[in-house]
Formats: C-alpha cells, structure tokens, sequence
C-alpha cells in the first residue's frame, strides 16, 4: 500500500511540473541589436586632422559645439600650441592622453587656448599638459561656465593655468572652476586666474608662485607647497579654507579685505604664515615654525580659535579694532599675541619669547582686555 500511494504521489508531481513549466527549447535570438551604440547615445567627435584641422599656430582646432576626445598623446615640435577651442559648448576629454610640446626653442602659444571672443560652457578634463607657453589659456574677460577637471599641468613657460576672466554676467552664467587638478614646476605661476574662480582639492607645488585669485573667489582643500614665492595670494571677498600651505619661498596665505580665511595648516613659510587684509575674519587655521609672525592681520579683523607656534617672530600680530579670542600661541621668538587697539579676551599664551629678549607672552596697547591666561 505505501509502495502504491509513494509512485501515486511521484505521478501526480511529474503531471504538475509538465503543466507549469515552460519551453525547454530556447527561443531563437533576436534578429537585430536591441542597445544603442555608444555614438548614438553620447556622439562624440575624435580630435584628428580630418575632424578638426589645425592652422599656422595650433595643431587641431575645435570650431563647433560638441563633445570632443582624444586618441592618443599629441606631441608637438615646433612652436605651434595643442589645442585651440574657437566655439562655446565643448567638452574636450583627453581621455587620459597627453599634450605635449617637446620644440626646445621659444614656445609660441598654448597646450589648449581658448580663443576667438566669448567662450562659456567649456569642459576641459582628464589628462596632461606639458610643456607649452601657457598651459592652459583664455583670451576673453567676459569667459564664463569654463570647467577644468582632473587635469594634470607641468612643466609650462608662464603660468600653468591662466584666465584673465572678470567678469561673470547674466550673458556667460558663472564664472571658472578647477577642481582635482595638479599643476607643478611651470615658469610662473602654477593657477593663475581673476574674479569668480572656484579652485578645490588641487595640487600645486615647485612653481614659481602658486595660486593667485581676484575678488569673489575660492580656494578650498588644496596642497599649495614648495612654491619659489607666495603659496596662496587671493584677492578681495575671497574664503580661502582647509589648505595646506607649507614651505613656499614667501607667506603661505595672504588675502585681501573682507576676506574669509579658516581651517588652513600654514607652516615653514618663508615670510608670514597668514596674512588677513581689512575686515577678514581669521578662524580655526594652524601656523607653525613661519619666518615672519604666524598670522598677522590688519584693521577691523575678527581672530578666533587660531593656532600659532614656533614662528620666527610674533604668534599672532594685530592691530586697530580687531577681535583677539580663543587663540592659543607658543613658543614664538617674540611676543605670543601682539595687540594694538583691539578687543582681547580668552587667549592663551605660554612659553614665548624663545629669542631670549624683552619679549612677553601677551603685549598689549590701547585694548579692552578680557580674562586672558598669559602668564
């Protein structure tokens, strides 16, 4: 009995399988592809002489809107530039390749330039410049929307990045932005730019000077270092916050007025680790072992939780109707905190005076004081 109900149970299972299971025999394969390819999803144009002819002074030009690529490393010998961009709308990806200019006589223009009026909504990203006038260049005041992103820019006559932009009006929308690049030993400047610049999480070291900005710009999250002269030198209305700028040739970080200037790393500098213009507010930055005074701040500045030890002379040196709390500076060759007209309160200043001389931890004059730990 069992043995007859165990084959009834095997039977009544093979009838249920048979009835939901499907065609064991795969269907044919569809006749033609289903997916686009990838020119039609993203058209894209390669950079070639066919495609994008050069003239008298560049290799290739680009002279319509779209997006452009490279296929290989472009090695220039004679005085010609890379690349030249005459038209708004580009994205040129170099696609990990490099442009390169290898004629040992004077450079006569640019690795990528652009040129010819007005540009905007430019992308400029992925791979090297080496060895041009410029390496990468504008001509217009009035450029706007222009991205550089992931690029690497070394060895150049002049500056590495140059743009003369400043202005950004309803007529480009806004203005430059630099980001994760590395620009290293170019002949003057590493990043060049004017006003409306964003620049952050790039490398720029071993150039004669290295980030300069205009007004309403900022740098953030870089490594500015081993420069000749001035690692950061940003205008008016900058926010120059979280760098690292160390053993540059002159001051780490110097900004103009009304500037904003925090959570910076400033050390070995060969003049001031910091210096803050007219009405900037000076926070949460770190400055150690500078030639000059650790930070040294003008009129009407607000310093507040900064840091400042083992510089060469003042930790912290400012004057006239500035605001001095929350600071803390030791070791300093000469006074810890020198304050001249300015309100000072909750500072702490120890072990200064390193040089040995008539120097005090907090020097004071004409100021309202708080409760200050100086001893």
């Amino acid at each position: 009995m069992y043995c007859r109900l165990k084959n009834l149970a095997g039977f009544l299972f093979t009838l249920i399988a048979a009835a939901t299971a499907g065609d064991l025999n795969p269907s044919a394969p569809p006749t033609s592809g289903t997916m686009k390819p990838l020119d039609q999803i993203e058209p894209r144009i390669a950079v070639n002489a066919a495609n994008t002819p050069g003239d008298a002074a560049y290799t290739y030009q680009i002279t319509q809107p779209g997006s452009y690529y490279l296929t290989s490393d472009i090695t220039v010998t004679t005085t010609k530039g890379g690349i030249r961009i005459a038209a708004d709308h580009v994205t040129l990806d170099l696609m990990g390749f490099q442009i390169e200019n290898i004629y040992t006589g004077t450079k006569g223009a640019d690795g990528i330039a652009l040129t010819t009026g007005t540009r905007k909504n430019i992308v400029l990203k992925n791979g090297t410049i080496r060895g041009f006038r410029y390496g990468i260049s504008n001509s217009s005041v009035n450029d706007g929307d222009i991205q550089i992103l992931g690029m690497r820019v070394l060895q150049n006559v002049n500056h590495g990045i140059y743009f003369n932009t400043s202005t950004s009006d309803t007529t480009t929308g806004g203005g430059i932005f630099i980001r994760d690049c590395i620009v290293e030993n170019n002949g003057l400047t590493g990043i060049s730019v004017k006003n409306n610049t964003r620049i952050e999480n790039c490398i720029v070291i071993r150039n004669q000077a290295g980030i300069s900005t205009g007004e309403g710009s900022s740098i953030c999250g870089c490594d500015v270092s081993y420069n000749a002269q001035i690692g950061i030198s940003a205008g008016e209305n900058n926010v120059v916050e979280n760098n690292v700028a160390s053993r540059n040739g002159q001051s780490g970080i110097t900004a103009g007025s009304t500037s904003a200037i925090r959570g910076n790393c400033v050390y070995y500098n060969g003049d001031y680790g910091i210096f803050a213009g007219l009405g900037s507010v000076v926070a949460d930055n770190a400055a150690r072992y500078n030639q000059n005074h650790g930070i040294r701040a003008y009129s009407a500045c607000v310093l507040s939780g900064n840091t400042s030890s083992g510089n060469q002379a003042n930790g912290i040196f400012v004057i006239m109707g500035s605001t001095v709390v929350r600071n803390s500076a030791y070791m300093n060759q000469q006074y810890g905190i020198y304050a001249s007209g300015c309100l000072v309160d909750q500072n702490t200043c120890v072990n200064n005076n390193q040089s040995g001389g008539s120097y005090v931890n907090l020097y004071t004059s004409s100021c309202t004081l708080g409760t200050n730990h100086a001893p």
